[in-house]
Formats: structure tokens, C-alpha cells, sequence
């Protein structure tokens, strides 16, 4: 069939057009790549002034909370660095953390950035315990932060985080701490090293997946790696743990090798030598 002038004119106008759109997109997805690397490295100082800011904080926090629950320093500590940080001071609610993670969530398009405080996670442990879902929903979320405030305004900070403690999920089929550190590594609570103090904290933002990046970020940072440091921590520990439960491990060597700053790199003085390069 010969074309018409038109014809050719019109099937050259379309491929044109299917040309510079997808030029388009990919010239989005490139801005939108770089964009979101950037805002990582923005982000992760932020943590890093954020701890250094509330660290003091979390250190009393964690010799407050632990004596009185019977559970290390050291695991209080890293789990408040993690969830947590401003507990003994905020309401129920903690306005620092909806002020960054709405921002996070503006400019990063690769993940959510939760704020839920340790009490806005015991109402949702608390439905999840009696079988309702965890809709994210505005109503849900209003409901959320009203409870915490409440629960927060009539019950002690010790209450609250000993029944977090007794009920939240840490993956697998473990609610609760006493079942999470007899089920993952065979110990009652106040005998956890702080390899699995570690694994434990980083296992509530999600139970059964890992993502080695977050764990990578974490031992990046400096208040992690000061409290970390302080307990004969081993990375060669650390590691095998997370083979033995999610078979990882030397994926784990190869980011940890090649992801861990000056700042952390003290930690790793007996380890270095056997990372893989």
C-alpha cells in the first residue's frame, strides 16, 4: 500500500512522539535516581546530628529503663536509637519524627519513612494481638496517636515500654521478647549479647525481611557504633547470625566491606582483614 504525504507525515509525528517520551522518562528516572542518592546522604547526616543531639538522652533512657525491665543497657539503648530515641520526653507522639519523615517522604521515592513512637506501635501490637489488621488509614492513624497520647499521659514511660516489649512482633512466630531471644538464639532476655541486641532492634521495622542496606546504614552510625563498641561487640558474631537466620551473610561481608565509614571503622579492628575486598 503506498502512503500518502500524510500518511508518512502522521507515522513520523507518532514515532517522533514515542521517541521523546520515552527519552523523557528515562531522563525522569535519572534526575529522580540522582535525586533520591542526594537526599540518602542529606538524610543520613540528619540521623547523625539527630543522635548526636539526642544520644545523652538515650544513654539515660537505656540505664533508666533497663534495670527496671531486665534487659541489658546496651539492647535498650540500640532499640530506642532505632524506633524510638526521644521516648522518655515526647507525649506520645513525637513531632521531630512526622516533621522529618514527612519530608523523606516528599523527596524519596524509593522508600517510606515511618514515625510511629514506641507507644503508637504498642496500639498497633495491640490490635494485631486480638486479630485486627494494620489499615494505613488517616482514621487509624488518628486513633494511633490519640491512644498513645492518652496511654502516654496516664501510664509511666517503664509501663508502656515493658508491655512493648512483652507483645511486639519480631518476625518469624515470635511476639514478645522473651519468645523473639529464646527463639532466635536459645536465651532469656537479660543474657542477650549485643550481636543479637543488635539483630533483635533492627528485625521491628520488618519482622521477617532484610534489607542490608538498613543494616549496613545502621552500623554506620556513630551513637550505634560507640554503644556497640563499648560491649566487645564482633562483626564475625554478627554476621553468622544473620546466615543462620536469613542465609546472608556473605552478602552482609561484601556491603559491610565496602560500606563502613571512618567513622565506624574502630569497630571493625579484628574483622577488617577478613572482609572480603
Amino acid at each position: 500500500m503506498l502512503l500518502t504525504p500524510i500518511h508518512r507525515f502522521s507515522c513520523t509525528h507518532h514515532a517522533t512522539s514515542i521517541t521523546l517520551r520515552q527519552a523523557f522518562r528515562e531522563s525522569r528516572a535519572m534526575v529522580q535516581s540522582q535525586t533520591n542518592v542526594h537526599f540518602e546522604r542529606f538524610r543520613n547526616k540528619c540521623q547523625v546530628a539527630s543522635d548526636l543531639a539526642f544520644g545523652p538522652l538515650i544513654n539515660y533512657a537505656s540505664r533508666y529503663l533497663s534495670s527496671r525491665v531486665g534487659v541489658p543497657d546496651h539492647f535498650v539503648a540500640l532499640l530506642l536509637a532505632t524506633e524510638d530515641k526521644r521516648f522518655l520526653a515526647h507525649p506520645g507522639i513525637d513531632l521531630f519524627a512526622i516533621a522529618r519523615a514527612g519530608l523523606c517522604n516528599c523527596f524519596s521515592s524509593d522508600s517510606f519513612e515511618g514515625a510511629s513512637t514506641i507507644p503508637q506501635q504498642l496500639f498497633d501490637a495491640r490490635i494485631q494481638a486480638a486479630g485486627g489488621g494494620r489499615p494505613r488509614t488517616w482514621r487509624r492513624k488518628a486513633s494511633q496517636s490519640r491512644w498513645a497520647i492518652q496511654a502516654s499521659l496516664t501510664r509511666s514511660k517503664v509501663s508502656l515500654f515493658s508491655e512493648y516489649l512483652s507483645i511486639v512482633y519480631w518476625g518469624v512466630s515470635y511476639y514478645g521478647l522473651v519468645q523473639a531471644s529464646k527463639g532466635y538464639f536459645s536465651v532469656s532476655p537479660p543474657d542477650l549479647g549485643p550481636e543479637q541486641s543488635f539483630f533483635l532492634a533492627e528485625r521491628l521495622a520488618s519482622p521477617n525481611i532484610v534489607y542490608l542496606d538498613r543494616v549496613t546504614t545502621l552500623m554506620n552510625r556513630p551513637f550505634i557504633v560507640e554503644t556497640l563498641s563499648a560491649t566487645g561487640f564482633s562483626i564475625e558474631t554478627l554476621v553468622e547470625i544473620y546466615q543462620q537466620h536469613f542465609d546472608c551473610g556473605d552478602k552482609l561481608w561484601l556491603d559491610l566491606a565496602k560500606g563502613y565509614t571512618k567513622s565506624a571503622a574502630h569497630i571493625y579492628s579484628r574483622s577488617t582483614a577478613a572482609l572480603p575486598r
